[in-house]
């Protein structure tokens, strides 16, 4: 079973990739770090990141673990089950706790001269509340990796299914095969319609041409995009329409997206201030509850955020259903003041349910820090930046004069530059965060928490000079790609699912025994 740490599959011939610099770290307590913790335990999601352009890569990465995880490669000639945490392989759904899934796996092989093939029958627990999603997986493994071609041979096919129902979320088709000149050739089809999303088709293809170098292309249909990617062991080059950014593999600079917190016996601190949600006509949202004191008492009130606008017009309630758990409802009331560009839309109660009539939903009040000038200093210790122990983190950093921990991976008040496609401040492993003792911390009792980066992506530094690769870049734009016929003509077709009474004989990808 592989590490968190993800790199993807068509950048694995570059050396360089997997041993980039350690960002910066600090150390907390003895008690916070020692072994078995909840923080010395934790591993976070780390990943290459080159951009939209290579998304679907860190996905078929994904789900060629998950193929690890079942055992397959282990058992040829079995029908068993098994169990295995996808977290580990990016895929549970932003848990930080371990939470086991099962599969059949039914494996084939007749002879050591032909392929092995592998049925695989998930059942996938996003969470340990949420309901069962069914992924079916058909898989053909022909020949282990070589010298020349670093992915070997074999083809995945496979399908997300509704919970309860019979309709297909995603299917796609991916394989790899020796191409020009015996090096790894990559392609993948996926096509995407989950809930509280827009429908997604992605094609790509990547050829490598040595052991260090290649091309790639990578179209999608929301947004609308066409790249073309060309790389060796030093430079990557990514054009986007007219646009072509020229990236340095020899260092990297980490962009956080998710944080946990951990108490001083590192423990991780597992609050549920907010709700991720989805609305009836598919737009996704995060709505949580707000506190403060005014000196004399305790003030409340909700928040909420809708992609694409997708607020509600006027005075009422809208039923909105857990991103997680479908089955799960809230129904929110709302006051609308004015009227379109202008409106400001405020919630006045939350409740548990499909109608109005539910129990006011309880919120867990979220951990606030005071990073105003006048407190900074104080609250966040030390004060530098992850990627720089040089770079001071400063009040510019931040959205406002405080940061709000909302639960496991939402720590929020980093300021995002769009422009950029980054956070201006990232904080290091082991930061010590220390909550207000008055003012909107609602508990009035200052502690201290430790940081512990959840979601990573490791940025390549800009370059200067990737003229080198500008013939490559031009054959990448009009490589063939799969489409979505490629789908269409390799159905998962698994037939009814053995029944397995024996305890799982895999987990994690390990044999139990």
């Amino acid at each position: 079973m592989k590490n968190i740490t993800s790199i993807p599959l068509t950048l694995l011939a570059l050396a360089c990739l997997q041993a980039n610099a350690a960002a910066t770290t600090t150390t907390p307590p003895s008690t916070v770090t020692a072994a078995g913790t909840g923080y010395s335990a934790f591993v976070g999601e780390s990943y290459i990141d080159l951009g939209e352009a290579m998304q679907p890569m860190a996905m078929a990465d994904m789900l060629m673990c998950i193929v690890a995880a079942s055992g397959a490669p282990l058992l040829p000639t079995e029908t068993y089950q098994a169990v295995a945490d996808f977290g580990l392989c990016g895929a549970g759904g932003g848990s930080t706790q371990a939470n086991y899934s099962s599969m059949t796996v039914q494996s084939s092989r007749t002879s050591a001269d032909v392929a092995q093939n592998a049925n695989i029958w998930i059942h996938f627990k996003p969470s340990t509340s949420s309901p069962v999603m069914d992924i079916n997986f058909k898989a053909e493994m022909s020949s282990a990796p070589t010298a020349k071609n670093h992915l070997g041979v074999w083809q995945l096919d496979w399908e997300f299914q509704n919970p309860g129902g019979p309709n297909t979320w995603e299917n796609g088709h991916m394989k790899s095969v020796a191409g020009t000149g015996g090096f790894a050739e990559f392609t993948m089809a996926n096509n995407s319609a989950m809930p509280g999303e827009n429908p997604i088709n992605i094609y790509a293809k990547i050829a490598m041409n040595s052991l260090t170098a290649g091309t790639g292309r990578v179209t999608t249909s929301s947004p609308a995009k066409d790249y073309a990617l060309a790389f060796n062991d030093t430079i990557v080059a990514i054009k986007d329409g007219g646009t072509t950014t020229c990236q340095s593999l020899a260092g990297f600079v980490d962009i956080v997206y998710e944080y946990n917190l951990y108490d001083n016996l590192g423990a991780l601190v597992d609050i549920n201030a907010e709700i991720e949600f989805t609305t009836a006509a598919g737009n996704s949202g995060v709505l949580g509850q707000y506190s403060y004191w005014d000196g004399s008492s305790e003030q409340t009130g909700y928040w909420a955020w809708i992609d694409d606008n997708g607020y509600p017009a006027s005075d009422g309630v809208t039923t909105v259903s857990d991103r997680k758990t479908p089955a799960t409802k809230y129904t929110i009331t709302w006051d609308i003041t004015g009227s379109g560009s202008t409106a400001y839309q405020t919630v006045t109660a939350v409740v548990d349910g499909a109608s109005a009539a539910g129990s006011a939903h309880v919120f867990d009040k979220p951990i606030i820090f005071d990073t105003s000038s006048s407190q900074l200093a104080t609250t966040i210790s030390p004060l530098t930046d992850r990627n720089n122990d040089t770079d001071t983190i400063t009040t510019s950093d931040l959205d406002s004069d405080q940061l709000t921990y909302n639960g496991p991976g939402r720590l929020w008040g980093i300021k995002w530059n769009n422009s950029g496609r980054k956070f201006e401040a990232a904080l290091a492993d082991g930061t010590a965060l220390i909550s207000k003792s008055t003012g909107n911390d609602i508990a009035h009792t200052s502690k201290t928490y430790y940081v512990k980066a959840a979601t990573v992506g490791k940025t390549p530094v800009a370059a200067a000079d990737c003229s080198a690769l500008t013939g490559a870049l031009v054959t990448a734009s009009s490589l063939g790609l799969p489409t979505a016929s490629d789908i269409a003509n390799n159905p998962v077709s698994l037939g009814a699912e053995p029944t397995v009474t024996a305890s799982p004989k895999i987990k994690d990808g390990a044999l139990t025994n």
